[in-house]
C-alpha cells in the first residue's frame, strides 16, 4: 500500500497547479454524487412506508425522489465530463513533455532502443498514463464513508442483517488483498515481456535486407515467435488473474445480496422490518460493498499507471525535468565570431582521451583513418552527445555552457546520413519553415524587429507563435522565464548590432526566400523527386536523392556562424559529386568550419587548413601543401585513395 500511495504522491505531485485545480474541482462533485447516493434509499424508504400506510402515494416525496434521481445523474454526468476533458489534457500534457524529452536526446539513445519503442510510448504511452485521472482514491475515501453511515442505518433497523453485511464486507476484503499483490507481479512479467518483444520487432524489421540476404525466415524470425510466445503466455496469466478476481467479487456481492434479501424478507413477515426498509437495505447493500470494489479497480488502474510511468521515466526521464543537460546551459548565449575550437582531455563513454586543441577561422578539414574520433567531433559540436569528461572551449567560452537551440541556430551541418521526412519535398527542404517572396523580405524585417524593440521597451510577453520560435532558440523554459527575459534584454540591448543579429537569425528561423528555393531545387535537379511519395525515411527515393536534400537544406540556410560538413557525398556518383562540391565551396568559402571526409580530393577543395588526426592527437596542422609535403600518413591515405580511383 505504501507504494500504491507513493505512486500516487508523485502523480498528484507532477501534474501543473490548473490541472490540480480542476482534478479537486471534480473530486468535489464526486462527493456530491456520493451523499445523494446516501440519501436515495432513505427518500425510497419514506416513499414506500408512508404510501402503503396512508393507502395513496405522496406526490411531495415522489416529486423529491425524482428530483433527487435527476439531481444524481447530472452530477455523474459533470463529474464524468469533467474527468474525460482532464484525462486529455494529462495525455497531452505527457506527450509534450515526451516530445520536448526527444528534441534534446542524442539520436543514438533513441536508436538504440529502436524508433518504435518511443512511437509507441507517444502515443499508448501516454494514453495509458491518463488512467490515473479518476476519482478512484478519493472515492474509496468517500465510499468508504458512505458505507459506515449505510451500515449504522442497516444496524439501527435490524441488528443480524447489519452483521451479515459485515461478514460481506470482510469476504470482500480477503478476496482483495489476496489477488492484488499477484496481480502485480503478473502485470510486470507481461510488460518485460512486451518490452523484449518490441526490440526484437525493431531488430527484424530494420535489418530485413540483411535476414533475407544472410539468413533464412525460420532462423531470423525464431527468436521473434519465442519472445512473442513468452508476452503472449504472460498475458493470459495476467488475463486469467483478473478474470478470476472479478468472478469472486461477483459471485460474493450476488449471494451476499441474494441472501441478505432473504433474510430481510423473513424480518419483514415476521414484522420486524418495514416493506420501505426492506428495499432500502436491498439498495444499501451494493453501497455498503462499493469501496472494496472500488479499491480493486483502484489498486488496478494505480498499478497499471505505475508500470506506464516507470517505462515513461526510463525512457524520457522524470516528468519535473525537461532537460538532460543543467538549466544553467539555458542562460548562456554567444555573440562572437567562431574563431577557436579547443578540446582538452575530452572523453565520452565509446571513445578513447581526446586531448585536442586546433584554431578554426577558415573551412578546416580533419583526415585520419577510421575510429579516430572524426565524427565523434562533429556530433559533440553538433551537441547531439554529450562529453563525460574534459573541457571544449568555443574561443574563450565553455561550449558546454553555450544554450543548445541557440547554437544549432547557428550551425550549418550536413551529414552522411540524411533525415527525410513521410511528407513532401517542400516539407523536407523547408523543415516547418515558411517561404516568402523576394520584394517582401525588407517589410518583414521592419516589421520584426519592431516587434523585438516593442518587447524590450514595454516588456510585453512573449505569447504568440513567432514569440515562440525565438523563445525556443533562446532555451527560454517557463520554469525561469522572468530570469531568461532578463538575460535576453541584457543581450539583445547590449549593442544596437546585437537586435540586428537577433533580427536576422528569427527571420531565418521563420522564413526561406521563395526565388532562391525554386533555384537550389532547379540547380539539384529536385523537380523529378517533387511529387514521390517518400514515406518512412524516404524509403522510396534513392541515397544520392536524399544526400541532395540534404545539401538543399545546407544552401538555404543564410544566417550561419559555423559549419560542419561530415561525409556529404558517400551517395553520390562522380559527376554529381564534382557538382555538389563546387556548390558547398561557394556557400562556405572563408567561413569558419570543419570538414570531415574520407575522399581526400573533397578535402583539398574545399579546405584551407587540414588537421591530421592519429591515434586521438593531431599530429599535424596546415596547409594542404604543407601537409602533402610532410606527413606520412596522408601521404598513405593519398596513396591508397588514387589506387582506388584508378
Amino acid at each position: 500500500m505504501k507504494e500504491t500511495e507513493k505512486i500516487y504522491y508523485n502523480f498528484l505531485n507532477n501534474l501543473p497547479n490548473t490541472l490540480k485545480h480542476k482534478y479537486f474541482f471534480g473530486i468535489f462533485i464526486y462527493a456530491l454524487g456520493i451523499i445523494i447516493d446516501i440519501i436515495i434509499p432513505l427518500i425510497q424508504k419514506n416513499l414506500i412506508d408512508i404510501s402503503i400506510e396512508n393507502k395513496y402515494v405522496n406526490m411531495t416525496i415522489l416529486l423529491l425522489f425524482f428530483s433527487i434521481i435527476i439531481l444524481s445523474v447530472l452530477l455523474k454526468k459533470m463529474n464524468s465530463s469533467c474527468f474525460r476533458k482532464l484525462r486529455l489534457k494529462v495525455v497531452e500534457y505527457y506527450y509534450s513533455h515526451a516530445i520536448k524529452k526527444i528534441w534534446y536526446m542524442p539520436k543514438e539513445n533513441l536508436t538504440d532502443k529502436g524508433v518504435g519503442y518511443y512511437s509507441n510510448l507517444l502515443i499508448s504511452g501516454c494514453q495509458n498514463l491518463g488512467i490515473v485521472i479518476a476519482p478512484q482514491i478519493f472515492s474509496f475515501m468517500f465510499f468508504a464513508v458512505q458505507s459506515l453511515i449505510g451500515l449504522y442505518i442497516v444496524f439501527s433497523w435490524n441488528y443480524f442483517i447489519g452483521i451479515f453485511i459485515i461478514f460481506l464486507m470482510i469476504i470482500s476484503v480477503c478476496n482483495t488483498f489476496l489477488f492484488n499483490n499477484h496481480r502485480n507481479k503478473l502485470m510486470n512479467v507481461y510488460r518485460e515481456s512486451t518490452d523484449k518483444l518490441t526490440k526484437q520487432n525493431d531488430d527484424y524489421i530494420l535489418n530485413i535486407i540483411t535476414n533475407r540476404v544472410y539468413s533464412n525466415y525460420y532462423s531470423s524470425t525464431n527468436n521473434l515467435f519465442v519472445e512473442q510466445n513468452n508476452a503472449k503466455q504472460a498475458l493470459s496469466k495476467f488475463l486469467s488473474s483478473l478474470e478470476i478476481n472479478r468472478l469472486i467479487s461477483d459471485s460474493a456481492e450476488s449471494v451476499g445480496i441474494m441472501l441478505s434479501l432473504i433474510i430481510a424478507l423473513y424480518f419483514v413477515i415476521e414484522n420486524k422490518l418495514s416493506y420501505g426498509q426492506l428495499f432500502a437495505v436491498i439498495s444499501y447493500c451494493p453501497v455498503i460493498l462499493r469501496p472494496f470494489e472500488n479499491y480493486v479497480t483502484f489498486l488496478g488502474d494505480i498499478t497499471q499507471y505505475g508500470s506506464n510511468i516507470k517505462r515513461y521515466e526510463d525512457a524520457f526521464g522524470n516528468i519535473q525535468n525537461i532537460k538532460d543537460v543543467p538549466l544553467k546551459e539555458q542562460s548562456k548565449y554567444y555573440t562572437d565570431i567562431v574563431s577557436r575550437i579547443e578540446f582538452r582531455n575530452v572523453q565520452v563513454d565509446y571513445q578513447n582521451n581526446m586531448s585536442l586543441s586546433f584554431i578554426i577561422d577558415k573551412p578546416t578539414a580533419i583526415i585520419g583513418i577510421s575510429g579516430e574520433g572524426k565524427t565523434t567531433i562533429a556530433k559533440i559540436l553538433n551537441k547531439d552527445i554529450y562529453p563525460q569528461n574534459g573541457k571544449i572551449y568555443i574561443n574563450d567560452n565553455n561550449f558546454l555552457d553555450i544554450e543548445r537551440d541557440f547554437w544549432l541556430g547557428g550551425l550549418l551541418y550536413i551529414g552522411q546520413d540524411v533525415e527525410i521526412f513521410s511528407k513532401d519535398l517542400e516539407y523536407n527542404i523547408l523543415v516547418g519553415k515558411k517561404l516568402i517572396n523576394k520584394e517582401n523580405i525588407e517589410c518583414e524585417y521592419i516589421r520584426l524587429r519592431k516587434k523585438l524593440e516593442q518587447y524590450i521597451e514595454n516588456n510585453c510577453s512573449l505569447i504568440d507563435d513567432e514569440y515562440d520560435i525565438l523563445k525556443s532558440h533562446y532555451g527560454i523554459d517557463n520554469k525561469i522565464d522572468r530570469e531568461i527575459n532578463d538575460s535576453i534584454k541584457e543581450f539583445i540591448t547590449y549593442t544596437n548590432s546585437n537586435i540586428d543579429k537577433i533580427v536576422k537569425r528569427w527571420f531565418s528561423l521563420l522564413y526561406i526566400e521563395r526565388q532562391k528555393f525554386d533555384e537550389v531545387v532547379k540547380l539539384l535537379d529536385l523537380n523529378k523527386i517533387d511529387k514521390r511519395e517518400y514515406k518512412q525515411n524516404g524509403s522510396t527515393i534513392s541515397g544520392g536523392e536524399k544526400q541532395k536534400i540534404g545539401l538543399a537544406r545546407f544552401l538555404l540556410k543564410e544566417d550561419f556562424d559555423f559549419f560542419i560538413i561530415d561525409e556529404p557525398f558517400t551517395s553520390m556518383d562522380a559527376i554529381l559529386e564534382k557538382k555538389c562540391t563546387r556548390l558547398l565551396l561557394e556557400k562556405i568559402s572563408n567561413k569558419p568550419g570543419l570538414i570531415i571526409t574520407h575522399k581526400l580530393r573533397i578535402a583539398e577543395l574545399l579546405a584551407k587548413t587540414i588537421i591530421i588526426m592519429n591515434n586521438g592527437v593531431i599530429e599535424q596542422i596546415g596547409s594542404i601543401k604543407e601537409i602533402e609535403e610532410s606527413n606520412k600518413l596522408y601521404k598513405k591515405l593519398k596513396n591508397s585513395y588514387d589506387k582506388k580511383n584508378i
